[in-house]
């Protein structure tokens, strides 16, 4: 007789974090709901984390290991999607961690398609940077899911587009073969989300801050971009746009971060420091404009050319002007004052 199916299946692909692992994975086993699977997925990591992997699954029962060749963290969720038994997915990444209450959180909205929980920000020891929390909210049919995806990205105050800290529905992403597109390699979380909501129909979030994001100057996101991964991302904003036709329901939030999507690439790939040779730059923009005209809505052409314009000029004056605020700790004041006197009541 099989084990019944858990009704929360974590996912989280491991690949050179062992300084991290053990906290991470510790902090899901002792949470106080315990109707989970966890899946770990090692992405051929080069250090111990494979073997760590395997003693957490020889420990206790819910864990389960797949171990692969280096494929990327969407090759990771997805091989984990592959074998998800439950009946909601979360995923988490392997270098942060939770609090004891964040399955039981989301489990709380479990009839939902998707769910939100609250978390915050930590720097690469741990230390606390800042807490993001909204109110609890409910929402039902398509148009809710839509709105509320939207009124995120539109809040400026947190990663709105990764898919840590929620959980979505694994009957959705099955029945609709939903996966990670493995050929984008920097905003991919989005992707695989504008893709989900097509077919979410209710959303609640939790004011209850439960999930740790720790920024580490070299994870994934943080990590140096070259040229191809400019052109992956601008590939997937450009297929998300040209869907917009067929999809018109979610045009709103693909317009509110296609040039989100493009110009942070752009920012990432373009200006570390040395900046990288104005021909490059000036050739991408190039690009880019030529497929201007094959966006489906004005708004498109019109949102990323401005957005475009501003992260080839005053953006480079931002850029510095964080670098500046980051090496005196005075951005981290700056939100904080800017979110009491702006956000919260």
């Amino acid at each position: 007789m099989s084990d019944p199916s858990p009704l929360i299946s974590v996912i989280v692909p491991v690949y050179k974090v062992e300084p991290y692992l053990h906290q991470c994975v510790d902090s899901i086993l002792s949470n106080t709901f315990t109707d989970f699977e966890l899946i770990l997925v090692d992405d051929g990591s080069p250090d111990r984390c494979g073997a760590i992997c395997d003693e957490y699954a020889s420990a206790d029962p819910r864990v389960k290991v797949i171990h692969k060749k280096n494929g990327g963290v969407s090759a990771a969720r997805n091989d984990a999607l592959d074998i998800a038994r439950g009946a909601m997915v979360t995923f988490i990444d392997s270098d942060d961690w939770v609090d004891p209450e964040y399955l039981a959180v989301l489990a709380q909205g479990k009839d939902c398609d998707l769910v939100k929980s609250c978390y915050r920000t930590v720097r690469e020891d741990g230390k606390l940077i800042e807490e993001i929390s909204f109110p609890d909210f409910k929402g039902q049919g398509h148009d809710a899911v839509v709105n509320f995806v939207g009124a995120v990205f539109k809040r400026m105050v947190e990663y709105p587009g990764l898919v840590w800290s929620k959980a979505f529905s694994n009957k959705i992403i099955s029945e609709y073969c939903l996966r990670f597109d493995e050929k984008v390699i920097f905003r991919e979380d989005e992707m695989f989300l504008f893709d989900y909501i097509k077919y979410a129909a209710s959303v609640a979030e939790y004011h209850n801050v439960t999930y740790n994001y720790r920024q580490r100057e070299s994870s994934a996101i943080n990590g140096k971009f070259g040229p191809d991964t400019l052109l992956s991302i601008s590939n997937a904003c450009h297929a998300k746009a040209l869907d917009m036709e067929t999809t018109p329901f979610y045009v709103s939030v693909i317009e509110e971060s296609l040039t989100n999507c493009i110009c942070g690439a752009y920012l990432e790939c373009f200006y570390p420091l040395p900046l990288r040779p104005r021909k490059e730059r000036l050739e991408f923009l190039s690009l880019v404009s030529q497929r201007m005209d094959s966006y489906p809505t004005p708004f498109s052409r019109k949102t990323l050319r401005g957005g475009l314009f501003i992260a080839d000029s005053r953006r480079l004056l931002i850029h510095y002007c964080k670098l500046f605020l980051n090496s005196t700790g005075l951005l981290e004041k700056t939100l904080k004052l800017y979110r009491k006197l702006f956000i919260h009541d």
